[in-house]
């Protein structure tokens, strides 16, 4: 399980990356915030292909009525608010009415020093 090392309080940009193989309706990314860290900024629609952002305490969704074949990058600001390790889940893209039609990154573990 790969592993990251950020200080207290300090400011960084976490990226999940999707390459959409064939072009899809309905998709719905899932992107797991880290314990021990906070939002910097809430963007809506930072995509033309972005209907929405939801912004829950523990991950934020992402919904795409149509995502076209390509690679894409979402980036979130965040902020490191509380010292700990911590496990992150991983990030899931998938079809907003077929879930089983999903893909993952993998786990990943934050250390806040």
């Amino acid at each position: 399980m790969p592993s990251l090392t950020i200080r207290e309080g300090e400011e960084f940009e976490m990226k999940v990356s999707v390459l959409n193989v064939h072009a899809q309706g309905g998709v719905v990314i899932e992107i797991p915030i880290p314990a021990g860290c906070g939002y910097v900024t809430k963007i809506q629609n930072e995509f033309a292909w972005e209907s929405s952002r939801e912004y829950r305490k523990d991950r934020i969704l992402i919904y795409c009525e149509y995502l076209p074949f390509g690679r894409y990058d979402f980036k979130v600001k965040l902020r490191a608010r509380f010292s700990g390790k911590f496990k992150l889940p991983p990030a899931r893209a998938a079809l907003q009415f077929y879930p089983e039609k999903a893909g993952y990154t993998l786990g990943e573990v934050l250390e806040i020093k």
